[in-house]
């Protein structure tokens, strides 16, 4: 009895490991022929397929996955086992490959895409985001910055971005009434000639009827997922209705002025970014609104742009009191002149 139960007790601990291998590889191949004798949760016969000659067989994608995937077992699994394609043993390491062996496996298993993966092409290490990334479009979003999924109903030129595009978020209302020029910026100038002419910048910079004003809501957004369309219902009962919305990520900052402009239901529209490679400075959009002609005439009466307006300030005592004044400011020296 004794000499019969050792036997036993070496097949019996050969079985558990072959068992817990076959869990961690998810099959069993046979040692000779590159055939699989036994896959855990399913039986697999014998493909006769033929490993050429000089390569090893590395982990391939058997279907389309779509970016931001978590790797599982089901989504390499077909008829014949794990999916393999054969490569030469020295483009594994040089390419980041992932070999079909257990350390493979375990090194693929959980791992999340950064972009989508075509039929029989090798998994490799550029295809993945870092390790301990959660799967789901959260996963494309870059640091620092905010996901948020928009209706493209309330944007116009969203639904044909792709996934990775790069844009800016542009808003536009109509300003309905006319801004009057503020005299008040006059301040205390008595020179009725100076006065006159100030007044007349302001004039021929006033707005005449509706005018409009545009802002850049976000510089260099970044599309995450495309283009889905979700149904959803507002209450039991009612018909479904169905939304086409698009993730895109932008700076905290950005998405605030975002969701403000929509409150406000004002014009949004996206400008998509070249997608070509950019060798040169990019010119950005910029902020627009009417011309303010009491800005025109703080101009003329303090100049702009570090140049002196023809305008000064001197103070002058009438009855016993003190004030000041603004008179014509005199030409400017030479050496005044290079000084500035």
């Amino acid at each position: 009895m004794a000499r019969l139960s050792y036997p036993l007790l070496i097949v019996g601990v050969l079985f558990v490991g072959l068992v817990l291998f076959t869990i961690i590889n998810g099959e069993l191949r046979l040692p000779f022929g590159g055939g699989v004798l036994f896959a855990f949760g399913e039986e697999k016969q014998e493909s006769g397929y033929v490993q050429p000659a000089g390569t090893v067989p590395v982990f391939a994608c058997p279907i389309e996955l779509p970016a931001f995937t978590k790797i599982e077992r089901k989504h390499l699994l077909t008829a014949d086992g794990l999916h393999t394609v054969p490569v030469v043993q020295d483009a594994i390491e040089a390419n980041g490959l992932f070999p079909a062996d257990v350390d493979g496996w375990l090194r693929l298993r959980g791992r999340v895409l950064k972009r989508s993966k075509s039929v029989n092409f090798a998994f490799s290490e550029s295809d993945f985001l870092p390790k301990g990334t959660r799967p789901g479009p959260s996963a494309g979003i870059p640091p620092g910055k905010r996901g948020i999924w928009i209706d493209v109903e309330k944007v116009r030129g969203l639904n044909d971005l792709r996934a990775g595009d790069r844009l800016d978020l542009v808003a536009a209302e109509a300003v309905s009434s006319a801004k009057a020029a503020d005299t008040a910026v006059l301040g205390n100038l008595i020179d009725p000639v100076l006065r006159a002419r100030a007044m007349r910048a302001a004039a021929t910079t006033a707005p005449s009827g509706a005018k409009a004003r545009s802002w850049v809501l976000a510089r260099e957004a970044r599309v995450i997922a495309p283009v889905r369309r979700r149904e959803t219902v507002a209450r039991a009962g009612d018909r479904a209705t169905f939304v086409e919305e698009i993730f895109i990520a932008m700076s905290p900052e950005e998405v605030t002025r975002f969701m403000q402009a929509l409150a406000l239901k004002v014009s949004i529209v996206a400008a998509p970014r070249s997608g070509q490679p950019e060798d040169e400075s990019v010119s950005e959009i910029k902020d627009s609104v009417p011309d303010d002609p009491t800005e025109e005439m703080r101009r003329v009466l303090l100049g702009e742009g570090g140049e002196p307006s023809s305008l000064g300030m001197v103070e002058i005592i009438q009855g016993g009191k003190r004030k000041t004044v603004t008179v014509p400011r005199g030409k400017p020296t030479e050496q005044e002149s290079n000084n500035r």
